[in-house]
Parts: C-alpha cells; sequence; structure tokens
C-alpha cells in the first residue's frame, strides 16, 4: 500500500463513493439509451458520469481509471453530438468499461492504486478507438457522398447547424441538478479551505496545507470550467496563482495574507450564491458592479493604509503611527490629534465591511441539502438510539421510582419518552434508502443472462423508490440475485416455444416493491412455465423429504420444498442454475431478516415470489409473556389474539398432541415449558393464556403462564454460551434490568408442525 497523507486518504475516499454511485447510474441509463433514440439526458447523465470519475481520478494519478473513462467520454461525445442510437457492441463495451473500473475502484479502496490492471486497460482503451474509428470511417464516406450532391451553400448551412447543435447539446449538459451538486460541493470545499486557511495562520512554514488549499480550489475551478460558470473560474485561477507563489517561497504567509485569502474564498461563496438558471435552463452568472468593487477592495488594507487613503493623515504621521505601534494606530492618531473619532470609526467601518459580502438575490438560492457521512457513524448513532431507549425504560419502569408517586416525574418521563421517540424515527430514516439501487443492478444482471440464454426478456420495474434500512438491502442482494437467475433459467421458455404456447416471443419479469403494514413486500414475478407440481413431488420423494404420494398438499407446501439445500427439478447444471443452491440461500438470507417467503404459481402461465421484509429488524415491538421465572418476548406483529381456554375446545391427537378449536380455526398447542424444558406450576391448559400467533399463513396457540405488557425492545445477539439458540431469534434488556428471549415464532411453527 502506498504511503499517503491523511487528506489525500480523504478525497480518496470521496471518490470510491461518488464513483459507486455514478456508475450504478451509469447501467441504469445505459440501459435506456441503448433502446431509446435520442434521449439526450440519458446521454448526457452517461457522459457526465464518466467526466466526474476522470477528473478526479486525474488529479488523484489513477492512470488505468482515468485512461477508460477519457475514451469512455469520447464514444459518448459522440453520442451526443449525432444523436445515433449506440450499437450492440458498443453498448457492452460500456458495460464491460463499468465492470472493469469497479474492479479499479475496489482496489484503489483497498491499496489507494489501480495499479495491476494496464492489460485491461490497454484492451478496453483500443477497443473503444476501434469502435470510434470505424464510426468516423462511416460518417467520411457519408459526407463524401453529400458533397457530390450539395453545392457550397448547402454545406455551409449543415455546418452551421451542426456547430449550433453542439453548443445546444454542451447546454443540456448543465441542469439545474448538476448546478446544484456544484453549489453544494463547492461549499463544503470552501468550508475545508476557509479552516485550513487558518490553520495556515498558526502554521505559516506548512507547505502540505498550502497544497491542500491548492488542491480544493484546483477542484472548484475545474468544476466551474466544466459548467460554464466563468467568473468562478477565473476568481479561482487567479487564488491559484497566489497560492503557487507561496508554494514557491515567492511570497510568505503572514496575516494580510491569510485575510487576503479568507476574503477571496467569500467572494467565490459569493458567487455561487448568484447563478441562476433562466426559462431555458441555461446557467446564467451574474456579473454584478457591486462583486466587482468589492474584488478590488479584497487584497487586504490595513487601518493606516485606508485613512491614508481617505486623505486625513499624511504619510509622514502614519509612518510615526506605525512605529509606535502599529496594531493601535487608530488610537495614536487620535491621540497625536492628526485624526478625529469619527474618521477612525469610518474607516474601521471600511475595514470591516471588506469581510462582508451582501448577497444578489438571484432566480433561486442553492443551498446545501446534504452532506456525507460515514455510514459507521450512522450504525453507531442507531446503535446509541437503541441503547438510550433501554435506558428510558430502565428508568421510568423502575419499581422504587414507581412507589413514590410523583406527578412531576411522570410529566418529565412523558417529555422524555416523546423525544426518544422522534429520535429513534430519525435515526431509523437516516438509515432507509430507496431500493433503487439493488432494482438498478437487476437491469444489468436480466440483460446478461437474457442474452447468455438467448431468450427475449422484458424487464419491468415499479416501487424503487420504497425506502428500506441500509443494513437489510444488502443482505437483499444475493435473495434477489438467485431469484430472478431461476426465473430466467428454469421459467422464461424459449422464443419458440412461448410461440407454440401462443404467448408473446418477448418474456415478461417485473420486479416491484411495496409497503404493507410493518413490512415491505418485494415480488419478482414472471409470465413463464410456472412451477411444475408433480415433477417437485417426485424430487421430494427421491431425497427423502416427503412420505406418500403427497396429494394431500397444498401447492404452497409442496413449492416450500424447492428451498430445501441442493433441492432443485434442472435436469442439467448450467452456469446459472441447476446446483440446488440458489433458494436455499434465499430462505437462510431472508429468514436472518425475520422475513418470509410466499410463492404463487401457476403451470404455463405465471410465477411470483414474494419476499416479505420487516422495516427494520433492530428495534421491534413486543408482548413480553412470563413462563415460570423466565420472561420471553413475541414480536408484535406475529400476534392475533389472546384468550383463555376451555375444556371444550381442547382435543387430543393419535400422537398426543393437542390441539385448539377457536372460531372457525383449528391449531396446534405450543406449550412454552414443554418447548423450552422449564418447569411451572401452571401445567394445566385452562389456568394459562393462549396467545394466537401467525408466521407464514400457519397459526398457532402458544400456550404461557402471564403476559406482562408491551414495549419496545433492542434486538441483541445471544451469546455463544447459549448454545443452539432453538425457537430465539435474540435477547433484550427490559425497562426493569431484566434480560427477555425474543422468540422465533416462525422457527417454533415450523419445528412443531414438521
Amino acid at each position: 500500500m502506498k504511503n499517503i497523507d491523511n487528506e489525500t486518504k480523504e478525497l480518496t475516499a470521496a471518490f470510491i463513493a461518488e464513483s459507486f454511485d455514478l456508475l450504478d447510474d451509469v447501467e441504469l441509463k445505459v440501459h435506456q439509451f441503448a433502446n431509446c433514440s435520442g434521449d439526450d439526458e440519458c446521454v448526457n447523465t452517461v457522459f457526465r458520469a464518466f467526466h466526474s470519475i476522470k477528473g478526479t481520478a486525474g488529479y488523484l494519478n489513477f492512470k488505468n481509471i482515468s485512461d477508460i473513462t477519457h475514451e469512455a467520454e469520447t464514444l459518448l461525445d459522440i453520442f451526443r453530438k449525432e444523436k445515433v442510437i449506440p450499437t450492440q457492441v458498443e453498448v457492452d463495451i460500456i458495460y464491460l468499461a463499468c465492470d472493469t473500473l469497479k474492479r479499479m475502484i475496489i482496489k484503489v479502496e483497498k491499496e489507494y492504486t489501480d495499479e495491476g490492471y494496464e492489460t485491461d486497460t490497454q484492451i478496453i482503451v483500443e477497443s473503444i478507438q476501434q469502435l470510434i474509428a470505424n464510426r468516423n470511417k462511416s460518417n467520411s464516406t457519408l459526407m463524401k457522398n453529400d458533397t457530390k450532391k450539395s453545392n457550397k451553400k448547402k454545406k455551409d448551412r449543415l455546418k452551421n447547424e451542426k456547430t449550433k447543435k453542439e453548443q445546444d447539446n454542451f447546454d443540456d449538459l448543465v441542469t439545474r441538478e448538476i448546478i446544484e451538486k456544484f453549489v453544494s460541493e463547492s461549499e463544503a470545499l470552501l468550508e475545508k479551505v476557509e479552516k485550513d486557511i487558518l490553520d495556515l495562520e498558526k502554521d505559516s512554514e506548512n507547505v502540505e496545507l498550502v497544497s491542500s488549499i491548492f488542491r480544493d480550489v484546483h477542484t472548484i475551478k475545474g468544476n466551474a470550467g466544466f459548467i460554464g460558470a466563468e467568473e468562478i473560474e477565473k476568481e479561482s485561477m487567479e487564488i491559484e496563482g497566489f497560492l503557487d507563489k507561496i508554494r514557491n517561497k515567492e511570497k510568505h504567509v503572514n496575516s494580510n495574507v491569510v485575510s487576503f485569502l479568507l476574503e477571496r474564498m467569500d467572494l467565490i461563496n459569493k458567487r455561487l450564491n448568484t447563478l441562476k438558471i433562466d426559462k431555458e435552463g441555461k446557467l446564467i452568472e451574474e456579473n454584478d458592479n457591486e462583486i466587482e468593487d468589492k474584488k478590488q477592495d479584497t487584497e487586504y488594507k490595513p487601518l493606516g493604509e485606508i485613512l491614508l487613503e481617505m486623505g486625513v493623515v499624511t504619510d509622514k504621521e502614519l509612518e510615526k503611527a506605525l512605529v509606535i505601534q502599529q496594531s493601535r494606530i487608530g488610537e495614536i492618531l487620535i491621540d497625536r490629534g492628526a485624526v478625529n473619532e469619527n474618521a477612525v470609526k469610518k474607516a474601521l467601518e471600511r475595514q470591516n465591511a471588506l469581510a462582508t459580502v451582501k448577497g444578489v438575490e438571484g432566480d433561486f438560492s442553492i443551498k446545501r441539502k446534504e452532506v456525507r457521512i460515514n455510514t459507521e457513524k450512522l450504525d453507531k448513532l442507531f446503535e446509541l438510539t437503541g441503547e438510550l431507549i433501554t435506558a428510558e425504560a430502565m428508568v421510568i419502569n423502575n419499581p422504587e421510582i414507581a412507589k413514590l408517586n410523583i406527578e412531576s416525574f411522570k410529566k418529565s418521563s412523558n417529555y422524555l419518552s416523546k423525544i426518544t421517540k422522534e429520535m429513534q424515527e430519525i435515526s431509523m430514516s437516516m438509515r432507509m434508502i430507496p431500493l433503487e439501487g439493488i432494482f438498478t443492478k437487476t437491469i444489468r444482471l436480466v440483460r446478461d443472462l437474457s442474452r447468455k440464454s438467448n431468450k427475449k426478456i422484458e424487464l419491468k420495474i415499479t416501487g424503487q423508490d420504497t425506502e428500506m434500512d441500509r443494513k437489510i438491502i444488502e443482505e437483499l442482494s444475493d435473495p434477489l440475485t438467485h431469484i430472478i437467475r431461476n426465473s430466467i433459467d428454469h421459467g422464461i421458455e424459449s422464443s419458440d416455444e412461448r410461440k407454440k404456447k401462443g404467448k408473446k416471443e418477448i418474456a415478461t419479469i417485473r420486479l416491484d416493491a411495496r409497503y404493507e403494514g410493518n413490512e415491505i413486500w418485494i415480488t419478482i414475478s414472471d409470465d413463464g412455465r410456472g412451477m411444475d407440481r408433480a415433477k417437485i413431488i417426485k424430487k421430494a420423494k427421491e431425497r427423502g423429504l416427503l412420505k406418500g404420494d403427497g396429494k394431500d398438499l397444498t401447492d404452497e407446501e409442496v413449492w416450500q420444498f424447492v428451498f430445501q439445500a441442493g433441492f432443485t427439478t434442472a435436469e442439467k447444471v448450467t452456469d446459472v442454475s441447476g446446483r440446488g443452491v440458489g433458494m436455499d440461500v434465499v430462505r437462510k438470507n431472508i429468514e436472518k431478516l425475520k422475513g418470509k417467503i410466499n410463492i404463487k404459481s401457476e403451470k404455463n402461465k405465471r410465477t411470483e415470489v414474494i419476499l416479505k421484509i420487516p422495516l427494520t429488524v433492530a428495534i421491534i415491538d413486543v408482548i413480553t409473556v412470563k413462563v415460570a421465572n423466565n420472561l420471553y418476548s413475541i414480536p408484535t406483529i406475529d400476534i392475533l389474539e389472546f384468550f383463555q381456554a376451555n375444556e371444550e375446545q381442547i382435543s387430543y391427537l393419535e400422537n398426543k398432541s393437542q390441539i385448539i378449536k377457536l372460531r372457525n380455526d383449528v391449531m396446534p398447542i405450543i406449550k412454552f415449558y414443554d418447548f423450552f424444558k422449564v418447569k411451572t406450576e401452571k401445567n394445566k391448559l385452562t389456568d394459562g393464556i393462549m396467545v394466537v400467533v401467525e408466521r407464514e399463513e400457519k397459526k398457532a396457540a402458544l400456550f404461557i403462564d402471564d403476559i406482562l405488557g408491551n414495549q419496545q425492545v433492542v434486538i441483541k445477539p445471544l451469546g455463544d454460551s447459549f448454545g443452539e439458540s432453538r425457537g430465539l431469534a435474540g435477547c433484550a434488556i427490559l425497562g426493569n434490568g431484566d434480560v427477555s428471549l425474543i422468540v422465533d415464532t416462525a422457527g417454533i411453527i415450523k419445528e412443531i408442525l414438521n
């Protein structure tokens, strides 16, 4: 790993985060403009992404990344200017560039270098150059034919139109979104520059600080040049020249230099707020006289010089005052009778005004809307919020305090509860991000697999704006991938087979997300051949998973066999699926998230897989119950109702297990004292309480001793000392400090019914 300074590390970290975001967006937009003629915004977005990555990579000396993005940018510029649809080969090379760039950026993240990818870079660069050459050759032939058919006047007109078109395309490149992002990033850089300038005043010989300021100003200049903010670019260039003199020891840092730099930063900030967009969507940078006047005054002038300019003192009087004490010029000049207090006051006002630049109102005001925060800090905040909820419960429910019955304490505790509730909601919302990122990746997956399997498939996505806990989204990547791979390999028929069935030649896969209560439902469906019930039952019998002919099983129960490890109905193994691994991974990942999976299928019509995921798995609402001296917390979302049983409702089966009838439902009874092997005095089913729970459309009655109440708890993992945590999902600390075991309702029902 290279030895680099902290400043470069921070810049590299920002580059990595932004590059991944940009490349994800590129894959989505490439898919769109590859299928849509003349979509300028799609092409421009991809162009801007490669341009942004190239700029920062060049500054950080990541040559391979810079070379690839430069060539990709050149190819995309042809699409922008000529408004042509890229060929399949051109789309493939852009996707290949994205994949290679991601691998390089991963290496940069680990080693701060992109070295080792020279061969890959050469292949991609040469391939793009060949594609560009082919296009230029084709365009050259067309131009020769046009020349033969057109006169000089027509050629001139075409040339003028082309020039105007290129200019319009450049104008289209700069959008309100780009300007807002430029302003936001520039303001952040200016804040950092200001801090570095102030640090430089304390450590005037610190070359690294000067270099850091230079780099940040250089970044602002480059971005300003890209969007066409000429005045900001010019200001930044002048500051660069000044800083360069400091670096070359031509100028020395003192308080005047620091003041000068700070004021020039204020001017850039001022110009950021003058940026406007007109009705046609073009950038306007105001060039008002007030800014120019202020600029003339920005080279910091001490109070003495200002008094001299005002004509209230002579050179000799000023020189004598400076000899005595420069920092108290005003007082000394007044004492000597050279100037009156009013003149000094006016001079001071003018001096102070140099550091203050009023804003000029524009068509809109651009303010920073977001701040980049390390995800580890967000996770820590969320964790501390959970601990705060636990601590709050321990204080409020303290039995010794409860005995005192203090009215003021109740009011204070209610107010505390309100604040912690809001903190929890805000901290949760900070971890919530749209599913768009993970959904976008499936576009590329479907495209690649459809081409590999030679099947025509259209992917339709809805609900990508649905937000979910970032931690959960990270766990959903593999399940989505495996379900879609299975859908394409097993579910979607070939074009010939679809024609014979009277279906459309192009198959459809739908990906949808929506809120359902406290859950998010992600649905993956296709209009393929559906699932073969007979085939699945046959395979289950062969593997010893099923006794009997399976006729008494519902379709939902039959479909569950596909989630068993190693289970597959594929006749041959392909590089896409057929090993019986994928759906087992899906089941394990979804169970880890406390979610559930439903499958609906009609033979030769469709298959639909629904992933039902809790919004968050860190903080949940529970009902705490008691069995003997043990406490258990059952997730509220699993509970349907409570009741006390009578003898008439209870029946016995041949295997001596018991069932209970509640209205029209018959369900098994699960005795907690028996399941968890604890001793209790309430062994009679009519003495305790039944808790009716439901998971995955299966119901059961949990027999417990007592109900203690409901509350929010923070899920904590069980320690290794618990060994196999059968029927448990974790533990929680209750308000009184006791530990309660969180019940895995789905696991218990599944074990009992199987």
